[in-house]
């Protein structure tokens, strides 16, 4: 297999880093790599130093550790060792580490990740980031004019980000997804995807679709606006639900700046019925008369009654007459109500 020298031009590299969206203000490892096959060699002790890793040689076996994390290759074989702590294990490699003009060049990606090193290979543009805590390097892969190529894929993302639409970010990432922009693509489809989502259901506004958005986007930054939106909802419904005008207060009451208000307080505009007079009749003029436990008999209690308080409330009009409201409550909630007395 032919070895192919692969050229890295500073400036371009340089350029290829201004705007580099994915990977932070990075390293340039300086001696050009080399490409064997598929696998990408990079110079062994660059690498090593790079890394923080100990380089120790006892030909023609190599050594590289790292912290707990140690490699063991030997040149010209395709037999290697990894280990970490107590752990290791033995592999094959694609292409065996080699030496050229007295630099010794090993495999990129299998040395980089068994050091903790992640390592992003972009196609689309021919380069290979590396990554490791807070430290970033890149390196030229292939041949061509990647910054050229780079300069076409970034306008189509800027052009995907201006328009800002979910279909505008599927169909970047359908053509880049290799690419070192895919990344923040993803991100960017994500956020419009959950804020579609979430006008869908706010306009939809049924209990069922805020709680599948906050299902789907839990950690979205309008999750926070989909749990107020459900939480009035719910207590709208149990309000309708309760049916009576103190219950529409309380809601008007609790959530005056809700989407919801106007309808409970156009609910509110009717005429008062029995039982919203039962639910607070002090509200209405009443005042609180006699009462008595009530037990229901054998019939009583086959049909589910349950031992309750008839209350007794008077109300003094003004043409000298009274209105008697009975009403039935058990554990505070009003169960019957009718006009006169026991």
């Amino acid at each position: 297999m032919q070895v192919q020298r692969v050229k890295v031009l500073v400036g371009a590299m340089a350029a290829l880093l201004v705007a580099l969206p994915s990977v932070r203000a990075a390293d340039q490892l300086k001696t050009p790599a080399l490409l064997d096959g598929d696998t990408t060699l990079v110079p062994l002790r660059e690498l090593g130093e790079w890394i923080g890793a100990k380089v120790e040689w006892a030909a023609p076996h190599i050594i590289l550790t790292s912290g707990t994390k140690q490699v063991q290759l030997a040149v010209g074989s395709n037999s290697a060792a990894i280990a970490d702590g107590q752990a290791s294990s033995q592999l094959t490699l694609a292409r065996p580490p080699r030496v050229i003009d007295d630099v010794t060049y090993v495999p990129l990606r299998f040395v980089a990740e068994a050091l903790g090193v992640e390592v992003h290979y972009y196609a689309a543009e021919g380069f290979v980031a590396l990554s490791m805590g807070e430290r970033s390097a890149t390196l030229q892969v292939g041949v061509g004019k990647p910054p050229a190529k780079r300069q076409v894929i970034q306008a189509a993302f800027e052009s995907a980000k201006a328009e800002g639409t979910v279909a505008a970010f599927k169909a970047f990432l359908a053509q880049w997804s290799d690419s070192s922009f895919a990344r923040d693509a993803t991100k960017l489809l994500n956020e419009r995807q959950a804020k579609d989502d979430f006008e869908a259901a706010k306009a939809d506004g049924t209990v069922a679709a805020l709680k599948a958005y906050l299902a789907k986007w839990p950690a979205s930054v309008h999750a926070s606006d989909a749990t107020k939106l459900l939480a009035a909802r719910q207590a709208f419904e149990a309000a309708k639900a309760e049916g009576t005008l103190a219950a529409l207060k309380r809601f008007v009451a609790q959530w005056p700046d809700s989407a919801l208000a106007p309808e409970a307080k156009r609910l509110l505009s009717r005429e008062p019925t029995i039982m919203d007079i039962a639910a607070d009749p002090a509200a209405y003029g009443f005042e609180r008369g006699g009462g008595m436990t009530f037990t229901p008999n054998q019939a009583g209690a086959a049909e589910g009654y349950q031992v309750s308080q008839w209350q007794q409330w008077v109300r003094h009009n003004a043409n000298g007459t009274l209105d008697i409201l009975t009403i039935r409550v058990k554990d505070g909630k009003v169960l019957d109500a009718h006009w006169g007395g026991f």
